[in-house]
């Protein structure tokens, strides 16, 4: 499990059984805020290296269902990673949703399928219907 002389992180956050696909999801997903939280350039080349040393020859199925799944954690994260105290919360949540929508228009075509687009009536529209409920 170790090789001697090298650094071993084994992360027991989410362990499970799952898709090999999931982890590269999730790490996109990731990727995707913080290069948004700090407003850096350079997010595909990023994504791009990390799949040069992960998941080198990876089977192209894995990569789309990985794609999947990072629009998947990205929907799953606006909630616990938007608080609701902060002013700005329903634009976040708007683009956190926004991101995941784009990476599924991506996945469409790459399918081969018609891209569908959603827009929503945007912050303030949300902002309003959480303050109805």
């Amino acid at each position: 499990m170790a090789d001697p002389g090298q650094l071993t992180l084994i992360d027991f956050d989410r362990c499970c059984l799952a898709d090999p696909a999931l982890d590269v999801g999730k790490f996109f997903a990731d990727l995707q805020c913080w290069y948004a939280a700090y407003d850096q350039p350079g997010l595909e080349q990023a994504q791009e290296r990390f799949l040069a040393g992960y998941a080198p020859g990876a089977p192209e199925e894995r990569l789309l269902r990985a794609r999947l799944y990072e629009a998947l954690e990205l929907v799953r994260m606006s909630v616990p990673r938007v608080p609701l105290f902060d002013h700005d919360w329903a634009s976040r949540t708007v683009r956190l949703i926004a991101r995941a929508q784009t990476v599924m228009n991506d996945l469409e075509l790459v399918l081969g399928l018609p891209a569908t687009y959603y827009r929503s009536g945007g912050p303030d529209d949300l902002s309003a219907r959480g303050n109805q409920l």
